[in-house]
């Protein structure tokens, strides 16, 4: 049998990513396969977001904290990379902070196997709840 140590039983691994530039470095533990959103509310419609939530302890940003820009209160919290302006992972609204959106398209290559795309409508359906 072959084990990748980079993956674990439930079929998630570590991905990188990041904004445009490379000001912006995270890490996530995320399954190889997901399911993005793709939400209607305005703000997300004008920006083509496309996202998959993690739980908030999975996420680590590893370098950029003073290169964010962050917008929206009282609802999402859309930060994005001050010198390139690329929005590579957002706070959603309700998450309460617990859950972090994921922009599958800022993820390195390599790591992700497929990304399939649900639309979300967001005057018929709560935010997305800790997904574990």
């Amino acid at each position: 049998m072959h084990y990748n140590i980079f993956q674990d039983a439930e079929g998630k691994r570590k991905h990188k990513g990041g904004c445009d530039c490379g000001q912006v470095r995270y890490e996530v533990i995320a399954p190889t396969q997901v399911t993005a959103i793709e939400c209607s509310c305005e703000s997300c419609s004008k920006r083509q977001a496309r996202y998959f939530p993690v739980p908030a302890d999975q996420f680590r940003l590893v370098q950029g904290h003073g290169h964010l820009s962050t917008f929206g209160a009282g609802t999402a919290r859309h930060s994005f990379c001050s010198t390139c302006g690329v929005q590579s992972f957002f706070i959603p609204a309700g998450g309460d902070n617990d859950v972090v959106g994921v922009m599958p398209h800022c993820l390195d290559p390599g790591t992700m196997k497929k990304v399939k795309t649900e639309r979300r409508d967001a005057s018929k359906s709560p935010p997305p709840s800790r997904a574990r």
